[in-house]
């Protein structure tokens, strides 16, 4: 609710820019005067005052306190809620500093001709926040949009491509959250479903799409994030990241090591929502959880093609819940689709009672099952907890594949699933079977692996199909054969 809320403030703030009278405008000839007419005007503004950009305004300026808030900075037309007029705009780094509010609508903020050093085309800091409507935010040496220290800023119907141009490490993203602040991409109808007409593209920047840091917060509705250099998106240090019908693709190798389309790390928090699509094709991973950093997807889809790394990763004490509606899917041969490793966690769950807020219009919808195509490994003490009953007369989880725990991990069934290979247990792993959800659950096969001896444990035999033979005991047990607990 709080997010619709949000989309809806950010609706009648434009509006309401939109509104104000032509008397409150100020022109700013950056045709006739590139190097100082947008600095002089700033000087000059008052609160709510409207600055009409004509041409490029080639400097570098700050708006802050003393220009209180409500400045908006628009194109040659005056009009505070017109379209993007891209020969209109800003070349230098533009910084808000607050406590203010800006509009920026219609004008086109983009990098100077050579790195000068410059940390930022966009700078919001220190408690501002910011507005940005049918714009762009491209060709910077370094980062394009940066908000720092408990920042906060709402996109709309914006480009933000091509940045980080100078090629300096760690300083090329097209946007950058740090230090407790918020970031707002697109917006949502009243019904909960996504608002195309808002939704913003983050392309083809040197760096990570988007990163967030150090307590921040994204929550993105639809638009695409796809072709940047690094990471599509990356999350460290408790930031979080909430995708509604969000498209993220990777069609290259992230330029970091071990990198992918989106990496949530250091106690980080992810969402997938409403339809969200992360593919990663030949190029790598899809979503990798480390470091006690937690997924939930509902209604999405994770893809890869490769066997170099699994579509869906969690590691380091990581977690991933499925809540339904989900395809997870490596289809390389052999790939693995699923990866759970070094005390991580894969989950199904009902989630009934967060339905309205996360699946959109309808608001409705009911919990659908998740599907799984490729290998499955849960390794090192690590768990999997599958099977929430029956939804809509189909099992909650289909895995098409190979499911294998190793190194002291766990495999429960519980109710209505369905896998079609080998479920297998080695290195002291267990399995636990039951039908409390409702449901069978139904596997291609069981076995568990020897290591010189017998080492796996099985619960329940009985409430799998086919349910396999344990062994009598330790002594009678025969190679590859379970034992009983």
């Amino acid at each position: 609710m709080r997010n619709r809320q949000l989309a809806g403030i950010v609706v009648a703030l434009t509006l309401a820019v939109g509104a104000r009278p032509a008397a409150a405008q100020t022109s700013v000839p950056c045709n006739a005067s590139p190097n100082s007419a947008l600095g002089l005007a700033i000087a000059n503004a008052g609160p709510g005052a409207v600055l009409a950009i004509t041409g490029i305004c080639q400097q570098s300026v700050q708006i802050g306190a003393a220009q209180a808030s409500g400045v908006t900075i628009t194109n040659e037309t005056g009009n505070p809620g017109a379209d993007l007029i891209a020969s209109d705009g800003i070349q230098g780094q533009f910084t808000i500093l607050g406590p203010v509010m800006v509009f920026l609508n219609g004008i086109k903020l983009e990098g100077t001709v050579t790195d000068t050093g410059l940390t930022s085309t966009l700078l919001v800091q220190a408690g501002a926040s910011a507005l940005i409507t049918n714009s762009e935010i491209v060709d910077g040496q370094r980062i394009g949009l940066s908000l720092d220290r408990n920042a906060a800023a709402t996109v709309l119907n914006t480009l933000i491509a091509n940045n980080g141009i100078a090629n300096v490490a760690g300083q090329g993203d097209g946007i950058r959250v740090a230090s407790a602040s918020s970031l707002t991409l697109g917006a949502q109808n009243d019904d909960g479903s996504v608002s195309t007409g808002f939704a913003v593209e983050v392309s083809d920047n040197k760096g990570n799409g988007i990163s967030a840091h150090a307590g921040s917060t994204v929550t993105v509705y639809g638009g695409a994030i796809a072709d940047n250099g690094a990471d599509e998106i990356l999350l460290t240090g408790t930031s979080g990241l909430h995708l509604f019908g969000a498209q993220v693709t990777q069609s290259q190798p992230s330029s970091i090591a071990g990198g992918g389309a989106i990496q949530a790390l250091r106690g980080a928090n992810l969402l997938l929502a409403q339809g969200t699509s992360v593919t990663a094709g030949s190029s790598g991973g899809a979503v990798q959880a480390a470091g006690a950093a937690a997924v939930m997807m509902m209604g999405s889809t994770v893809s890869n093609a490769t066997t170099a790394a699994p579509a869906l990763q969690a590691t380091g004490s990581a977690s991933v819940i499925l809540s339904g509606g989900n395809s997870i899917t490596n289809s390389a041969p052999g790939g693995t689709a699923v990866e759970v490793s070094h005390g991580s966690s894969l989950m199904q769950q009902r989630n009934a009672g967060i339905l309205p807020h996360m699946a959109g219009a309808p608001v409705t919808a009911t919990q659908t099952p998740d599907t799984v195509t490729g290998t499955g490994t849960v390794a090192e003490q690590s768990t999997t907890e599958l099977g929430v009953g029956i939804l809509g007369g189909m099992p909650s989880l289909a895995w098409n594949g190979t499911l294998a725990a190793s190194q002291n991990s766990s495999v429960r069934l519980s109710g209505s699933t369905a896998i079609t290979g080998t479920l297998q247990f080695a290195q002291e792993s267990n399995g636990f079977f039951n039908k409390t959800n409702g449901g069978t659950n139904v596997v291609g096969s069981v076995v568990c692996v020897w290591g010189g001896a017998p080492s796996v444990h099985i619960a329940a035999p009985a409430n799998i199909s086919p349910a396999p033979v344990l062994a009598a005991s330790i002594a009678a047990a025969t190679p590859n054969q379970c034992l009983p607990f």
